[in-house]
C-alpha cells in the first residue's frame, strides 16, 4: 500500500469515528447518526423498497441535500456508506463444531446477517420475494 492510500485509509477510519451525517431513517425521519454506530446507505430504488417501512434503529439513508456526485459517492464510500445491501459475516458462536461442516458448498457461510433480512421475510411482498430469490 503507498503513502497515499494509507493516510486516505487512515483519514477515513478517524472519520468514522468521530463524523455525523445527515441521514433520514425508513420511515423518513431525518437526524444526525454516528457512521459508526448504524448501516447507513446511498437511497436507490432497490434498497428504498428492501427496507421501506422497517423499524430498524441502525439502518439510514444519507440525506445531505445536494447531488450525490462520483466525488461525493467516492468520498463517502471511504466512510462504508454503500448502495449494495450490506452482507456481515459474523464469527461461530459454536468453537466445537469441526470446520468442514461450517463452511458449505461454493464457499457459502452460514454465519452471515443481512440487514433487514428478518423484517422483509416478515413482511414479504412481490419485490422483497423477488430479491430474496435472486440473491444468490
Amino acid at each position: 500500500m503507498d503513502s497515499n492510500q494509507y493516510q486516505k485509509n487512515e483519514i477515513c477510519d478517524l472519520l468514522k469515528s468521530c463524523w455525523f451525517v445527515r441521514s433520514k431513517n425508513q420511515v423518513g425521519d431525518i437526524s444526525f447518526q454516528k457512521l459508526e454506530d448504524t448501516y447507513v446507505y446511498f437511497d436507490s430504488k432497490i434498497l428504498l423498497s428492501w427496507f421501506s417501512e422497517g423499524t430498524d434503529k441502525t439502518i439510514y439513508f444519507i440525506h445531505i441535500g445536494l447531488e450525490i456526485t462520483n466525488e461525493i459517492k467516492d468520498f463517502f464510500k471511504c466512510l462504508d456508506v454503500d448502495d449494495t445491501l450490506k452482507i456481515i459475516e459474523e464469527e461461530d458462536s459454536v468453537s466445537n463444531i469441526d470446520s468442514r461442516y461450517v463452511q458449505r458448498i461454493d464457499g457459502f457461510n452460514p454465519n452471515i446477517k443481512i440487514n433487514g433480512l428478518e423484517y422483509s421475510l416478515e413482511n414479504i411482498n412481490k419485490f422483497r420475494s423477488t430479491f430474496c430469490g435472486n440473491f444468490y
